[in-house]
């Protein structure tokens, strides 16, 4: 992958020792922090980002260019989240390019504005259920799936997914708890619960049915529910989920109270440990209750 997306792919040479890092969102704010530090951590000879927009694919190149060393090989993509073509056409450039990831951080996500005044979005709160579900949480599932084929010929392979603290288990009823913590939890079940929860909130009754009232949130603690489940079912994959805290970023219109370069190394911890738990929760740089 080039700077580039019209250019032609050919693979990398690159030798089995070599270690590919992919980022999701890398081209500003967390992901990118993201990206500049496992760059920095001299355990990926690869860094490979995607972005939403094309048009920024050669700048986000050339960005962590000036950021990293000349001997580091960074590459963008642009991908839609939750556009299912979109993820099998990145899918198809990674195995072309290198035919494996060894690290990958699904960070890319969206949020409307929630913050009670003004400048809330118009959006019906049943369309923005929906959208923050089929891309944070279905999007970054499908993505992954695409990509488990690379990472099981990945070397000490890792999935860290990042999310908030709005998706913490207590905003569910006690009832609701058991059903995502279950160890019996499958993706299928657990993609039935989120539907039911999408249903709820389209009949109106989605509070008095145990379910959280942020839809982000929501979407979150499916995401963490899922990392479970991943860590569950590949036992030679790391799978970990990770609150950066709330950063000084677009999403959050610059509003939070942690530098993003902060954020980022809650996120890298994990990728770049040795030896990690699976299916840990991390915050303030340190395991965390869910």
């Amino acid at each position: 992958m080039s700077s580039s997306s019209s250019s032609p792919q050919t693979k990398i040479l690159m030798s089995s020792n070599e270690r590919v890092a992919v980022i999701t969102g890398g081209e500003k704010g967390i992901g990118y922090n993201i990206a500049v530090q496992l760059g920095q951590s001299g355990l990926f000879q690869h860094i490979c980002v995607t972005c939403r927009d094309e048009s920024q694919v050669e700048s986000t190149v050339n960005s962590l260019k000036e950021k990293l060393s000349p001997d580091i090989k960074i590459c963008c993509s642009p991908m839609e989240l939750g556009d299912t073509r979109s993820h099998e056409d990145l899918a198809t450039t990674l195995k072309t390019l290198y035919g494996k990831i060894d690290v990958l951080v699904n960070n890319a996500g969206m949020a409307y504005d929630v913050d009670d005044d003004d400048d809330d979005d118009s959006t019906p709160e049943e369309e923005q259920c929906s959208n923050t579900l089929n891309i944070n949480f279905r999007g970054t599932c499908s993505l992954t799936e695409e990509l488990l084929p690379l990472l099981r010929q990945g070397s000490d392979p890792r999935i860290i997914n990042v999310v908030s603290e709005q998706g913490h288990l207590k905003q569910l009823s006690k009832e609701r708890q058991k059903q995502f913590t279950a160890d019996d939890l499958t993706m299928e079940k657990l993609f039935d619960l989120m539907e039911e929860y999408e249903n709820d909130v389209q009949e109106g009754n989605h509070l008095d049915k145990g379910w959280g009232k942020s839809f982000y949130g929501m979407a979150d603690l499916a995401l963490v529910a899922a990392s479970q489940v991943w860590a569950h079912n590949e036992p030679d994959i790391t799978v970990d989920c990770c609150d950066p805290g709330y950063c000084q970023t677009d999403m959050t219109h610059q509003k939070g109270n942690r530098d993003p370069a902060e954020g980022a190394k809650c996120v890298v911890k994990p990728a770049t440990m040795e030896n990690p738990p699976t299916g840990a929760f991390y915050a303030n740089n340190e395991i965390a209750s869910w």
